[in-house]
């Protein structure tokens, strides 16, 4: 069984050229060498099928893999809906569907506490108001199995099904460097700390392999 990723990152990226100072051109080159690295380890790749970081990398990766990523949409949401994202739901590169399963996650706010939750790892393309939240709603969540909530202990699959963060080794946050202005609240470190969260950044796409492999080895002794 492969690891498994979730990419997570900022929904505009002429907003996050501008905040960086760097051109288009400085982004794409990025996602290209990360793609390359994600798809020469033969990764599995979970993100939210919406416009942005996390769905120019994940296509990219499909166009050198012709291997589908995982979706997590609110296919069943009853109050925003998903139609503003049909394009990306729907979208296929060379023949192949970008996303393949997609997974309901019921509601939009249901999605922000789970698709860190996803993967083993989570990869984080930069920082953003909804970055910010699907990073620290999984933290919550993840403290929330570990320790549970006022007495009561509260088991992953009695939220969702297809959670994979800590079941494999610990769970982890890579910040790509080259994507973010600022480093993370030195609190958001000194929690995840706490809860056996491992916050590491790589200023290369290279350097995600070997933040990985413990998860590799993992499901190979399964």
């Amino acid at each position: 069984m492969p690891a498994r990723i979730s990419i997570i990152g900022p929904g505009d990226i002429n907003f996050q050229s501008g905040l960086l100072g760097k051109s288009l051109d400085f982004f794409y080159k990025h996602l290209d060498a990360l793609a390359d690295e994600l798809a020469n380890g033969g990764y599995d790749l979970v993100c939210i099928p919406d416009k942005g970081m996390p769905f120019e990398l994940i296509k990219r990766v499909v166009a050198r893999t012709n291997r589908s990523a995982i979706g997590l949409a609110p296919l069943s949401d009853k109050e925003l809906g998903t139609s503003y994202i049909q394009s990306y739901l729907n979208s296929s590169v060379n023949g192949t569907k970008v996303f393949n399963p997609v997974i309901d996650s019921i509601s939009w706010y249901k999605t922000n506490f789970l698709i860190t939750l996803m993967g083993d790892a989570s990869l984080i393309l930069g920082q953003s108001i909804g970055t910010a939240l699907d990073i620290f709603a999984g933290l919550y969540m993840h403290r929330v199995f570990l320790r549970g909530k006022h007495n009561r202990r509260i088991n992953p699959e009695d939220i969702f099904s297809d959670l994979r963060a800590g079941s494999n080794g610990p769970f982890t946050l890579i910040l790509y460097e080259p994507f973010v202005f600022s480093d993370l609240p030195m609190e958001l470190y000194k929690y995840a700390e706490d809860l056996g969260v491992r916050i590491v950044r790589i200023k290369s796409a290279g350097e995600i392999h070997k933040y990985l492999k413990i998860y590799q080895q993992s499901s190979q002794k399964i």
